[in-house]
């Protein structure tokens, strides 16, 4: 269903690029198509990246690493292990990370074999590293990539990303075109859930009654930044600047091939989609809070149309 839903948005992207180019026209789009997302073949090399964490100390109201997961641009998964805690943990925090005790018991040091968790433990990783070796691993993967996640600010604290570049960095939680479009958010302080963006544009439910799943989380955010991937680049560029040659990569063979035409079903999504995305960047470039109140209504009013 998921997949579904990603080849759906990206028929709908490809459907909205005329809608968002420059107004000037072609001068625009050639500048986009000599960027990062055009003829020459090449988009930044992206990694997503999700922490799950227990408590420690008093009431466990200090933060430790149990799990890292980082998965690639398609979702396969580059980086999946448990961390042990290497202080006393008062707080498993269970109901939202799916850890306990037992989930380490029968992890044994064995060299730099992979230890396995408990069979009771169904979902988890059978990795299972100390704190130091799990990051310096998942900051080898991260360092090479632009960064996606979900409010990442406590994962880059305790994965010691004091040094990461804003220009490298696509956070869902702070995104200007993802937020734009959730109803409900006036006068609320802090980021959206990424359970909120996913129900709103992804059409799924994550999380729900069941613990959080960091490789789950880290493929949301991924699927979401891959939705508006050429309008957010695009938005990195004015506000702060090119991605560096470095963290570039070559489009795959596959994606010069020709696509199959869209089902009606396929295509009438796109159609809403597309509508929704062209209020979304008419929000974002609004010049001013006049024009971007303007963009948000524009948006809200197309959004109450398609239901």
């Amino acid at each position: 269903q998921v997949g579904q839903t990603l080849r759906v948005c990206l028929v709908a992207r490809a459907l909205a690029m005329s809608l968002i180019s420059d107004p000037g026209g072609g001068a625009g789009d050639q500048r986009r198509s000599r960027s990062t997302d055009g003829s020459a073949g090449l988009r930044p090399r992206v990694r997503a990246v999700d922490c799950e964490m227990v408590g420690f100390g008093p009431k466990g109201k200090k933060s430790v690493l149990a799990r890292i997961s980082v998965v690639g641009r398609r979702g396969r998964v580059l980086l999946d292990c448990l961390v042990r805690p290497d202080v006393e943990v008062t707080d498993w925090r269970t109901a939202i990370t799916g850890l306990d005790a037992s989930c380490f018991e029968e992890a044994s040091a064995a060299g730099d074999a992979a230890p396995k968790v408990a069979p009771s433990a169904a979902g988890l990783p059978g990795l299972v590293l100390d704190a130091a070796d799990a990051v310096r691993r998942a900051n080898t993967l991260l360092d090479a990539a632009v960064v996606v996640g979900h409010d990442l600010r406590h994962d880059f604290k305790l994965l010691r990303r004091f040094h990461h570049r804003r220009v490298l960095l696509r956070d869902t939680a702070f995104c200007p075109l993802l937020n734009a479009g959730l109803e409900g958010r006036a006068g609320r302080a802090g980021p959206p859930s990424l359970r909120a963006l996913s129900r709103e544009w992804l059409d799924e439910s994550i999380h729900g009654a069941h613990a959080h799943n960091s490789v789950q989380d880290a493929r949301t955010a991924m699927l979401l930044y891959r939705i508006i991937a050429p309008e957010w680049e695009q938005y990195v560029r004015k506000k702060w600047s090119e991605v560096p040659a470095e963290f570039l990569e070559r489009r795959s063979a596959q994606q010069g091939r020709k696509r199959s035409k869209p089902s009606e079903s396929a295509a009438g999504a796109a159609k809403g989609l597309r509508e929704r995305r062209r209020a979304l960047w008419g929000a974002l470039r609004g010049r001013g809070p006049q024009g971007a109140l303007r963009g948000r209504r524009l948006l809200l009013r197309t959004m109450r149309q398609k239901k």
